[in-house]
Order: structure tokens, then sequence, then C-alpha cells
């Protein structure tokens, strides 16, 4: 799908969207398999629910990328258009024994990065592939363990209520099928010396994070 209605490509830069046209989602997919269609890249958050309205009210149908980790994708001209969010810069704060990561971050990197600032515990993590948002949205879980467990609080886009707010850590343990676009988040792990066991197993200790599906 092509956006062409002048309207709504004049609004994005309002928006501060960002729009690639077109966009083969073979190379945003860890399969290397998708069509082609135009991609926007959601660049401030807190423009989801005006983007949203804005392309429902002008009949374009979309759907939301993450990491594309393990998606599959139909072949040629895809009938909707892509939102992904694009990490910030820095997309990872520490504060205390908490970490606010972006929910577009990379899961296995910001493991690192906290690992490396001996914020411990989310070691069973550092495989798993995909964005935090994703890890989120699934409840991932490894070696006996989910990152729900550490999550505090998380920052999320609700596309059924066309509303943005705050959920405490019980959202990431509940199988909810709700539709709901990860924004931020913010863990809980464990202090210690993660730096002297980095290079048998990385660690993650607090998280808050800003959405993604």
């Amino acid at each position: 799908m092509r956006i062409e209605d002048p309207m709504i490509v004049a609004a994005l830069p309002e928006l501060n969207v960002e729009l690639r046209s077109p966009s083969a989602l073979a190379g945003l997919t860890s399969l290397a398999i998708g069509g082609t269609t135009d991609l926007l890249r959601i660049k401030n958050h807190e423009s989801i629910p005006s983007l949203l309205s804005l392309l429902d009210s002008h009949g374009v149908s979309h759907r939301f990328l993450g990491g594309g980790s393990n998606l599959l994708v139909g072949d040629g001209e895809l009938p909707w258009v892509v939102l992904q969010l694009a990490s910030s810069d820095p997309d990872i704060a520490l504060d205390g024994n908490f970490a606010h990561v972006d929910g577009a971050a990379d899961l296995g990197r910001t493991v690192t990065y906290c690992a490396k600032h001996d914020l411990g515990g989310m070691e069973g993590l550092i495989g798993v592939p995909g964005t935090v948002g994703g890890a989120l949205r699934m409840n991932a879980g490894a070696y006996g363990m989910q990152i729900g467990s550490y999550v505090r609080e998380v920052k999320l886009y609700r596309d059924a209520r066309g509303e943005a707010g705050t959920s405490l850590q019980t959202v990431q343990r509940n199988s909810s099928r709700d539709s709901y676009l990860q924004r931020k988040a913010a863990f809980e792990p464990a202090a210690g010396p993660e730096k002297r066991r980095l290079h048998l197993q990385k660690s993650a200790r607090g998280v808050r994070w800003t959405h993604d599906r």
C-alpha cells in the first residue's frame, strides 16, 4: 500500500513520523521474507494516538512491526502500511536499581548493558531475539524465569480504546488478548557484580521504557 493522500503526507512531519516509501519487509524480518509497502517510523511515541486517528480517518489499514523476529509476511504488494517505533537515543537510562528502557530497544543489548552496570537477574533472556516491547507483550522467558517478574511499570497504547496509559507489572503476567503497543517499561532486577560473569551470561536489573508490539 502507498500513502498518496497529500493531507496525510503533510501531517506526518508534524507528528515526527518518517515515511519510507516503498519499503521491503524482507529487509526488516529475521527470516528475510515479506512484500513491499510504506513504512512509517514513529520517532515521537507520544504521537501514536494522533497518527492512528489520522490513518483511520482516511481509511488507511495498518499493522505494527517490532523487531521482525520469526515473522511470516506474504510476498508482493501488501494491503496495509507498517508502523514501527524508532528507538530513542539513548534507549536505556539507569536510575538506581531501575533501568528505563525504550520499547524499541534490542532485548539482548539491553540485558548486556544492564549486566555491565551490575544489574542482574535476567540472564536467561540474553539469547531471546527481538525488542524489549515484544518480549513484554509475550512475557518472554527462558531457563525458568520470565521478564514479567522484573517489570514494575509499563507505558502503553491500547488500540481498542484509542488511549495511552500506564499499567503496573500485572499487565505483563496476564495473557490478555487486548491489542496494545508497548511504549516504555520499568524493571527491577537484582544488583550484584554481574560484570565478573558476563562472559558466561548476561543480566538485566530494572527497566522503564516506551512501547511496541
